[in-house]
């Protein structure tokens, strides 16, 4: 127990000073790309910029101060002893002997990173115990020169490069221990960018995605580059674009939609999939792309995948119920589209699978399950089904004595006509509901 709340200590001394430094070395204007900024305008831009990261910064450093006091207490708390601070990390304690030493000697901090071999720690590098080492040295360094003085991001990206440096950014995020630093370090590296005029189309080829191809969402870098663009969208709303317009026009429809569907399944990359395909809903929606085609598109007429167990046709009945709401009097539906792709009884075994299986219950929700059976209901073909189903619905819902308010939301009975089946199965529920005993429920054995 002690020896975890002493690596605990340890990588909050760590992270507040590597924060602090962060802060207090802010990137003066010569270590960045030359380039010719003439318009008011641009000015206006980097000017905020400026000022949103000196008030982000002060923010940082306040919490991490939070977090080494916080470090400290629970040191004294538990008793602690000289000899047991002794055995902390050397994180804790530089060899100050050795980075005197090269100070008179007149090594730069350039020089000390190389000695201290974390030009070749890579993903390891914002573990590395020497990292807190070396920016001591450089602080100290930049105060006896200040002509020469570096920053922590400048040093970094001089020996990992753009690229590189946002994959060990990347990676440390994914451990538990690095990533509070990695998303620090990973905001100074998009502030960088900001202040030195970077756009989305320039950083896109700055992190070498434009050369990955379909392989575009395996690259860990691509995460970066969507912070960039959300953050470079915040600071020039002028000029601010999406990620599915960014990535449109680069990819055919069809790729595309098998990039994304693969993003989809992979943690690091779920929510820009998410974010992005919502946009390309949207625009399919728009244009009235029939829901036919956007079922072939998402490769869920693949009769040897199973259907309901896909989440992605969850998202596929949501498209068709909006494009049935946005084209009034469509007679596309779910079960219509299914109808092209399965027989009749293989529809029936599936509509009766999603409605009775307590984990596909659990899965589509009731609403889901609703859509699934209304559209049942208007196909001929699954007509009877449809109704029994239903009115084992209607059993369930009595069973569980839900109240009537909920069912007619669920229903979506509002504005429908008298003879609908919503209104049907609502007005028959209600009365069957009524005459529920007031102390006892059960369900009745007949509900018309």
């Amino acid at each position: 127990m002690r020896c975890r709340l002493v690596v605990v200590l340890a990588s909050a001394v760590l992270l507040a000073n590597t924060d602090a430094v962060l802060k207090s070395t802010v990137l003066p204007s010569n270590t960045l790309r030359s380039r010719s900024i003439t318009s008011g305008r641009r000015d206006a831009f980097k000017n905020r910029i400026l000022r949103s990261h000196h008030f982000k910064a002060r923010n940082r450093l306040n919490d991490l101060n939070s977090v080494a006091d916080e470090g400290a207490n629970v040191v004294e708390e538990r008793g602690f002893s000289a000899s047991t601070l002794e055995t902390l990390p050397s994180t804790l304690r530089s060899p100050v002997s050795q980075l005197d030493d090269w100070l008179t000697q007149g090594k730069s901090a350039d020089d000390v990173f190389q000695l201290l071999t974390l030009d070749k720690a890579a993903n390891g590098l914002l573990a590395s115990p020497h990292l807190n080492e070396w920016i001591s040295y450089m602080k100290r360094f930049n105060k006896v020169n200040p002509t020469k003085r570096t920053t922590v991001i400048d040093t970094l990206t001089k020996h990992y490069g753009d690229e590189g440096l946002a994959r060990i950014i990347e990676a440390a995020k994914q451990v538990r221990a690095t990533a509070g630093l990695a998303k620090r370090v990973q905001t100074e590296q998009i502030q960088r960018w900001l202040l030195a005029g970077e756009t989305p189309e320039s950083i896109f080829t700055l992190l070498k995605l434009d050369d990955a191809g379909e392989s575009l969402f395996t690259q860990s870098q691509v995460v970066t580059w969507a912070k960039f663009l959300d953050d470079f969208n915040k600071a020039d709303s002028t000029s601010a674009t999406t990620l599915f317009s960014f990535l449109k026009s680069r990819y055919d429809e069809d790729v595309f939609v098998n990039m994304l569907i693969a993003a989809k399944n992979v943690p690091s990359t779920e929510k820009i999939a998410t974010r992005i395909q919502a946009e390309q809903t949207a625009l399919w929606l728009e244009k009235g792309k029939n829901p036919g085609v956007v079922f072939k598109l998402l490769k869920l007429d693949d009769v040897d995948v199973s259907l309901l167990e896909n989440p992605l046709f969850v998202a596929w009945m949501k498209y068709t119920e909006d494009f049935s709401k946005i084209h009034y009097g469509t007679k596309i539906t779910t079960v219509s589209v299914l109808h092209n792709y399965y027989e009749d009884d293989a529809l029936a075994l599936m509509i009766i699978r999603a409605a009775r299986s307590p984990i596909l219950r659990e899965y589509y929700n009731e609403d889901n399950l609703l859509t699934i059976l209304f559209n049942a209901w208007d196909a001929p073909y699954t007509k009877n089904l449809a109704k029994q189903l239903l009115d084992d619905q209607l059993e369930h819902w009595l069973k569980t004595k839900t109240d009537p308010r909920t069912v007619f939301s669920l229903l979506r009975v509002e504005d429908v006509a008298a003879n609908d089946i919503r209104r049907v199965l609502y007005d028959n529920y209600s009365r069957a509901f009524a005459r529920l005993p007031k102390k006892r429920k059960t369900s009745p054995s007949n509900l018309n």
